[in-house]
């Protein structure tokens, strides 16, 4: 038994050194990222955030339910209300405090926001898979593409991502209570509904909640959790529902996505101006020389 236990402290001490490497060059790549300007794919959707974190300052934290950008709408400062502009406050929160640019500020929220998410989801997973398993599933989220994209951008995936995250939490905890815990589900309906008004399309997760919510017929009480669960989850994103359109009844300077409206239309004309360029004699000079020439050498 004795002769088994040093095997067992190197095997661990092996884990704990290779997950510790594997996380510390994630948090080296988006570190670097923290000071890149805000450029490439989905920059629009950036500089919106960017625009209403100035606006934030330039007022001194007035008007929070009124994002303003740059960009004028009747005469009006356009008001992008498709979701609550968390990023751009917690940036704005950064830069007052600390100084610097605030495009860092917007990058490193989205760093700030993964961090924690990542923190509360290895909590939950080791209710039930274990240190190990747990810590080995985050190590994989961490190093997935994506996630360390809207992991260094200024995005506000990444705080909607923290609340999700939070939720999952809160119902895996009433899951394993053998007696059921409706607090635990009104906290997980109340961290949906602050996740719906970052990120709407979030909410595309909800069947994995209700299927949790289906495995607590048998502990009783469980129309009081349904209650409990979906009041508290409806009412953030029906009080911005209606905000946004007193918004837009008032000023007339509102849209839910702007970014996405102005990308599809650049795309539209990308692709109108690819078809004429098809037509051309010149179509391979563009293709093999000029497009690969910008794009593949230094």
């Amino acid at each position: 038994m004795n002769s088994t236990l040093p095997a067992k402290q190197s095997s661990d001490f092996f884990w704990i050194l290779a997950l510790s490497f594997l996380f510390v060059t994630g948090l080296w790549i988006r570190v670097k990222a923290l000071w890149a300007p805000i450029a490439g794919d989905f920059a629009s959707y950036q500089i919106d955030n960017l625009c209403i974190s100035k606006f934030i300052l330039k007022e001194g934290f007035q008007g929070v339910l009124y994002p303003k950008t740059m960009t004028l709408l009747n005469g009006k400062p356009l008001l992008i209300l498709l979701s609550f502009p968390l990023a751009s406050w917690t940036a704005s929160i950064f830069k007052q405090i600390f100084s610097g640019d605030i495009a860092f500020w917007g990058h490193f929220q989205g760093l700030f926001y993964s961090l924690l998410g990542l923190g509360v989801y290895f909590a939950a997973l080791k209710r039930f898979a274990g240190k190990q398993t747990a810590a080995l599933t985050c190590i994989i989220l961490w190093l997935s593409p994506l996630f360390m994209i809207y992991g260094s951008k200024f995005f506000a995936e990444a705080s909607a991502f923290f609340f999700l995250m939070l939720a999952v939490y809160f119902a895996l905890k009433a899951s394993d209570s053998i007696k059921g815990s409706p607090s635990s589900w009104l906290l997980c309906g109340i961290l949906l509904g602050i996740m719906s008004i970052l990120r709407v399309h979030f909410i595309l997760t909800l069947p994995a909640f209700l299927y949790l919510l289906w495995l607590e017929r048998a502990k009783g009480s469980w129309i009081r959790t349904l209650i409990l669960f979906f009041l508290p989850l409806g009412i953030p994103f029906l009080v911005w529902s209606h905000h946004l359109a007193q918004a837009a009844k008032e000023g007339g300077n509102v849209t839910l996505n702007y970014h996405m409206q102005s990308q599809f239309r650049d795309r539209l004309a990308d692709w109108a101006s690819s078809v004429k360029l098809m037509k051309t004699a010149h179509f391979q000079k563009i293709i093999l020389k000029d497009f690969m020439n910008r794009h593949f050498t230094a």
